[in-house]
């Protein structure tokens, strides 16, 4: 005996579907002996069931359709709020950006005594001084220091002040006029630049490094007059100035007077 494709079968396997034929055929025959009245409860409960699903469904649709529009408000309301958070911190860039220029404007300060209408000569010395501070490469951080030594009333301070006259529309940082004849000279012309730069402080020490560090921000050519550096023993401030580490990036010129013999 061959079943389907042909593979035989044993008596077992024919008894089990002849079994389950039987059952099937019993169960169509008592769906053909129910009464009406339970094919009709049957299709009610059917319908009721459809009915059913199809609210259900239009609910859902009706909820997908409530979410998909928040989803769109809660999108805009993001893209809005990022708008918002973009300006709000480019104003606050542009707020620091102004502060910072502000706080980095450098006042142009001229402090050297008026040009000399009776001043004559001298053009050697002026040439010296122009050799010693030259005026071509301030590319790189350098301050350049250069001395007028000789004995008193021999035209130190003069000198000095016609060059800074002449070299005013270069040194275009400014030019600084400190006087070092003592202590207290030298603090109140300190004094008298460090209200133009709004750095006045509680002890001079502070002022004065104040003042230094807003010399040496800069960059534009500048020039530091040191006059009359005549004290015996140097002040440590006046050490600061003409040597402190406050010139490493600063970009400037000094030129001190003095008595002081020059090879000392």
């Amino acid at each position: 005996i061959k079943l389907c494709i042909g593979n035989p079968v044993d008596c077992e396997l024919l008894d089990l579907i002849q079994t389950e034929v039987g059952n099937l055929q019993e169960c169509v025959t008592l769906f053909n002996e129910d009464s009406k009245a339970d094919k009709e409860r049957l299709l009610h409960s059917l319908q009721t069931f459809q009915t059913s699903l199809s609210i259900e469904i239009c609910d859902l649709r009706h909820r997908q359709v409530l979410t998909e529009e928040n989803v769109d408000r809660l999108k805009l309301e993001q893209l809005t709020l990022h708008n918002q958070y973009v300006s709000t911190i480019q104003d606050v860039k542009n707020e620091v950006a102004k502060i910072a220029t502000t706080n980095d404007e450098i006042p142009y300060v001229f402090r050297a005594p008026r040009k000399n209408p009776w001043f004559g000569g001298r053009l050697s010395e002026l040439q010296d001084l122009a050799n010693l501070l030259p005026l071509d490469d301030t590319s790189q951080p350098k301050v350049n220091i250069a001395a007028v030594c000789g004995l008193g009333a021999v035209g130190k301070t003069s000198l000095a002040a016609e060059f800074a006259q002449q070299r005013k529309d270069f040194y275009t940082g400014g030019v600084y006029w400190f006087s070092g004849e003592d202590d207290t000279t030298f603090e109140n012309s300190v004094y008298d630049v460090a209200t133009r730069f709004s750095t006045q402080s509680d002890s001079f020490g502070l002022t004065f490094s104040a003042t230094l560090a807003k010399i040496s921000r800069n960059k534009n050519p500048w020039l530091i007059v040191l006059d009359n550096m005549d004290q015996l023993s140097l002040s440590s401030n006046i050490v600061k100035l003409v040597s402190g580490p406050w010139q490493l990036d600063a970009s400037g010129h000094i030129l001190i007077t003095t008595r002081r013999n020059p090879l000392l």
